[in-house]
């Protein structure tokens, strides 16, 4: 619940504010940081964004059911992450770094707030993992979910790099994806089909 806190104070704050005090050093300093080949993978990720991003989303759905069917429903609780990101990339309509203030590498759709791939990434990799947690024993379970935890602060970082979000937008989406998961997690309906077997 400390995620959805910071999720909603972050909120509050993105209503207010163009970007935080912190937004402007944080994003010139990650930029000006030589990712050498580790940076190439920023691009996969800005081009997984839209219906590319959706069609992942229902990809790992699939999976899971295909794989583990009593536990689709607690996976299907990542949508519950895109359709807040998505209205509140609506409503609160702030735009996104500005190419006079920051590196922009790329025109990007919609609008800043939250990060939707800090969302995805967080939300869904989560609910992978304990949703597929019976055919991930010993160290693949370890190795899971240190692919989870690269492949999110990737997406996260890659976002700040880009200029597609500051980085407090991209704490929210993390806060979001993540408290999303675990509120998922804390539904019994959806949670103990997964535990229970």
């Amino acid at each position: 619940m400390l995620c959805l806190l910071v999720f909603v104070v972050n909120t509050v704050l993105a209503i207010a504010y163009r970007s935080l005090p912190f937004d402007l050093p944080l994003t010139r300093a990650l930029q000006s940081v030589n990712f050498g080949l580790y940076g190439q993978t920023f691009q996969f990720f800005t081009w997984l964004q839209g219906l590319y991003q959706v069609t992942l989303a229902v990809v790992l759905i699939a999976l899971v059911f295909a794989l583990r069917r009593r536990a689709v429903w607690l996976m299907s609780g990542g949508v519950v992450s895109a359709v807040i990101y998505q209205v509140l990339n609506v409503v609160i309509h702030r735009p996104r770094p500005d190419r006079d203030v920051v590196r922009v590498l790329a025109q990007f759709a919609g609008n800043g707030y939250p990060s939707g791939h800090a969302a995805f990434f967080s939300s869904y990799g989560i609910l992978l993992m304990l949703c597929l947690r019976q055919y991930l024993r010993g160290p693949l379970w370890v190795i899971g979910w240190l692919a989870v935890i690269l492949i999110v602060v990737t997406a996260c970082i890659s976002r700040v790099y880009v200029g597609a979000h500051w980085p407090s937008e991209v704490l929210s989406g993390l806060a979001l994806g993540i408290g999303c998961a675990s509120l998922a997690l804390s539904v019994k309906r959806l949670s103990d089909p997964v535990f229970e077997s």
